[in-house]
């Protein structure tokens, strides 16, 4: 089940725990784009076909370089 919660910021941060998987949180600046996030994953968890980006998105390029 995904929550979104709005930042005090103007932003707004979903987060999507299901069990078996790792949890997932992200942060926009709106609340649409937050639930439309929230939903894909929530998707993919659905299907069994979610890939964790996180090491990827972590990942600078220097380090892919090298």
């Amino acid at each position: 089940m995904a929550s979104i919660k709005e930042r005090g910021t103007g932003q707004f941060r979903a987060q999507v725990r299901r069990k078996g998987f790792p949890p997932q949180s992200r942060t926009f600046e709106t609340k649409a784009d937050a639930k439309e996030w929230a939903y894909e994953i929530e998707r993919e968890m659905r299907r069994g076909i979610f890939i964790s980006h996180a090491e990827a998105e972590a990942t600078t390029l220097n380090e892919a370089l090298t």
